[in-house]
């Protein structure tokens, strides 16, 4: 089983360090006082209870930093990949949310500033920079139609100038949400496709971390074992939602987190039809007819497609924009290979298309891993590629511009890819029933090896 040794979640308790300790922290005594009543009380005053939870949460959090206790901690086995955990180790900052003014209440406190606090800044300390209460500013943050617009004016610049950071543990009890997105990691047997993996989890992780999310990584092999992480997540870490890297027509996946009830979305359309499923993806379709016109301009009639095998939805997708560019255009659709998504692959296929009695003058690939396998066919027949022969390829990963000549290659809007993911599957957390869909055009980035007299 992939989950219990790929995600560790460890949780070592210890003791806590007393809430109320003189001398400990910023808080004024008549806010600590408040802040150790019960829960009950605070429901005299509806609002009150919030605040007082952050006060409590981020002292206790501050006696974590000094070693007081640890809380829980999640460790993702992921090779190759230890920047990338600690980079996106914390929550992000969201985006202060907006609300209606009507009914709001000045707080008239006295500004009294006081010296700025070093280190770990709390919610009680913006209290009193900016001489209002602790639910003053638990208000201008969470709920602003309660805080009048020249206080959370002013608490808002006391933010900014003590460079809060509104505590998650707090937050997430508040509104019972953990904030974690589930991802699992498939592991790869190309380092040019993990390195593109990379570049997707970078962008999904800041997206995420920019809606005040966080993700936590599994990794599985296939999609029992994935199924299986995703059930030992959910039975041992309060997960929102999970995202799926990938799709197909009857994918077991889709079907057994519907059964867990559990929001997810997919990179990757529904290939079955299924107008329920919420998925970003990119039109693959469309970037073969740009990529495939782009040879044709430059005066290229014997264009062949190496792609993927057709149980591939998405080979077939990429395959029909090359087949539908040609028929444009009045050329043969018969000059193509189905390979498997491999280097040495891509190699052979392009030495089989050259070796025609017409060789193919221009190939567009499915991914730039066949692609930089052809430019190594080209290189072992002395061929130059844009010169000889045009190639183009597809992801425009970092070996497509440190190649010799640069790969002209179809680059996928990852940035956008993540951000819409990251908006999909928050809306399904929060209630939405219509599912979000989008598909996105990937870019041409043009280099040397499809331009006719360049070599560079």
């Amino acid at each position: 089983m992939v989950g219990p040794h790929h995600v560790e979640v460890r949780s070592r308790d210890r003791q806590l360090p007393a809430v109320e300790q003189p001398g400990v922290g910023d808080v004024p005594p008549a806010h600590a006082a408040r802040a150790q009543l019960p829960v009950e009380r605070g429901q005299e005053h509806p609002g009150r209870g919030d605040a007082r939870r952050e006060v409590v949460q981020e002292r206790l959090e501050r006696g974590r930093s000094q070693g007081g206790c640890r809380g829980l901690g999640v460790v993702c086995n992921l090779r190759h990949r230890s920047d990338f955990i600690a980079k996106h180790h914390r929550l992000g900052k969201p985006a202060p949310r907006s609300g209606e003014t009507g009914g709001a209440v000045t707080d008239a406190r006295p500004h009294s500033r006081g010296p700025v606090p070093h280190g770990h800044v709390t919610l009680a300390d913006v209290a009193r920079h900016a001489g209002v209460s602790a639910q003053s500013v638990s208000n201008a943050l969470n709920n602003p139609a309660r805080v009048a617009p020249q206080t959370r004016e002013r608490i808002l610049a006391v933010v900014e100038e003590l460079g809060y950071r509104p505590n998650r543990s707090a937050r997430a009890l508040r509104n019972q949400r953990s904030r974690l997105i589930g991802v699992r990691v498939e592991a790869s047997r190309d380092d040019r496709a993990a390195l593109l993996l990379d570049q997707f989890l970078h962008a999904l992780a800041e997206s995420a971390s920019a809606n005040g999310c966080h993700l936590i990584l599994c990794q599985a092999d296939d999609e029992a074992e994935e199924i299986a992480a995703y059930r030992e997540l959910l039975g041992t870490t309060s997960v929102d939602a999970f995202v799926l890297t990938g799709a197909h027509a009857g994918d077991a996946r889709v079907a057994a987190l519907r059964d867990l009830r559990v929001p997810f979305a997919t990179f990757g359309r529904s290939w079955d039809g299924d107008t329920d499923l919420a998925w970003t993806d990119v039109d693959g379709r469309h970037g073969l007819y740009v990529a495939t016109s782009h040879v044709a301009a430059q005066g290229h009639r014997r264009i062949a497609h190496v792609g993927w095998p057709r149980s591939s939805e998405t080979g077939r997708d990429r395959l029909a924009g090359w087949e539908e560019a040609c028929k444009d255009l009045s050329l043969d659709t018969d000059l193509h290979a189905e390979v498997a998504d491999d280097f040495d692959q891509g190699r052979t296929a392009a030495h089989r298309l050259l070796d025609l009695s017409e060789p193919a003058t221009a190939i567009t690939c499915a991914s730039d891993t066949l692609a930089l396998g052809v430019l190594r066919a080209l290189s072992e027949r002395g061929l130059r590629a844009g010169s000889d022969v045009a190639v183009t390829g597809f992801d425009n990963s970092p070996a497509a511009a440190l190649s010799t000549p640069g790969l002209t290659s179809l680059r996928q809007p990852l940035e956008q890819v993540a951000h819409d993911l990251v908006t999909a599957v928050e809306a399904l957390v929060n209630g939405a029933t219509e599912p979000h869909q989008s598909l996105l055009q990937p870019e041409l980035v043009v280099r040397g090896s499809s331009l006719r007299g360049q070599t560079d």
